[in-house]
């Protein structure tokens, strides 16, 4: 990509970049669901986000991505943690918005996680 940006070699760069994008199940290829946990404590974040992530693949298996902190993993005192969410581009998600906003809030019923904020965010630009 660097050497086709110098080259200005606009049609070779983005070939390689839609390539990629398909191989890895990328936009345009597929739907994205962003979510991020936030706490002020690491250990309960990273506690919530594993049992989340954990539900999540009872769910939906292999279209589960993380937990990961993101590239900043802490803003404002809050630690973050990210789980990605990736379904094929003709598949309806309608559904899994619904069982995806229900592990949430089972999440949140549990006492130790309950102050543990929860961000959705449905094809992230």
């Amino acid at each position: 990509a660097i050497r086709n940006v110098i080259d200005n070699d606009y049609d070779a760069m983005y070939s390689s970049q839609i390539n990629e994008r398909r191989v890895f199940r990328y936009p345009p290829f597929c739907r994205i669901i962003d979510i991020t946990l936030r706490h002020r404590d690491a250990e309960v974040l990273n506690g919530a986000a594993a049992t989340f992530a954990a539900h999540l693949r009872q769910h939906f298996a292999g279209r589960v991505v993380g937990p990961e902190y993101p590239n900043v993993p802490r803003i404002r005192s809050l630690y973050l943690k990210k789980i990605m969410l990736r379904f094929d581009r003709n598949e309806p998600i309608a559904q899994a918005k619904g069982v995806i906003l229900r592990l949430g809030e089972e999440l949140r019923a549990d006492k130790g996680y309950a102050s543990v904020m929860i961000h959705y965010d449905v094809d992230p630009q």
